[in-house]
């Protein structure tokens, strides 16, 4: 996870973010893609029906009405395996299990109520703030809630990407912070996708199952 370690931040780190220009990636093909396009789909369309009560039991936790071992306890009832819109293996409860999900969850509802043309910059500076925080969760579980949420926009950080990004040799803003990384990444799918209009994957929640 070192190329999104933080080093930098603030408008500086966020005026040369939006300076440096997007490379294209190479998308991948494996054997067997449409087969597993299809299948997050649906995992995208279980989602739906559970979105509204995971983002209940975010505002609850931002508000204080719980506390981050109610949050933990309540999760798998809106997102699970079982439930069908968990897009990672098992793992992360293991290192997730004692995070601060209080803080968490304000950032997740302040990015929730952020306007879609400035969300770009508040997750950037909500990333940075949990950071600053070393709230434990915040990489591959926050990245996931964001792409359940804004599946165009965010990708998930899990090991099958941290082992793309070293195949194709990305390499995110030198001196940006872990935040502006993100945001980076982020672009620079979006542009791969929009610059493939005929690859599968719509998205980047599709992208990220292939």
């Amino acid at each position: 996870e070192a190329v999104f370690s933080s080093q930098g931040s603030g408008k500086g780190a966020r005026q040369a973010n939006h300076a440096i220009p997007l490379r294209i990636l190479v998308l991948p093909r494996p054997s067997g893609m449409k087969d597993q396009i299809a299948e997050r789909r649906q995992q995208l369309i279980d989602n739906q029906k559970k979105q509204n009560g995971l983002v209940k039991l975010f505002r609850r936790c931002a508000a204080g009405e719980i506390d981050s071992r109610q949050f933990f306890e309540e999760l798998p009832r809106h997102w699970s395996s079982e439930a069908g819109n968990r897009l990672q293996g098992q793992g992360w409860e293991r290192r997730g299990k004692g995070s601060d999900f209080r803080e968490l969850s304000r950032s997740f509802t302040t990015i929730l109520d952020s306007r879609s043309d400035d969300r770009d910059d508040v997750v950037q500076e909500e990333m940075d703030r949990l950071a600053e925080l070393e709230v434990a969760s915040r990489v591959a579980f926050f990245s996931e809630m964001l792409c359940l949420r804004f599946p165009g926009s965010y990708p998930v950080l899990n090991e099958p990407v941290w082992l793309f990004l070293q195949d194709v040799a990305f390499s995110a803003p030198r001196g940006a912070s872990e935040g502006a990384r993100y945001i980076y990444l982020a672009k620079t799918l979006r542009a791969s996708l929009l610059d493939n209009p005929s690859y599968p994957a719509k998205n980047l929640a599709e992208l990220d199952t292939v």
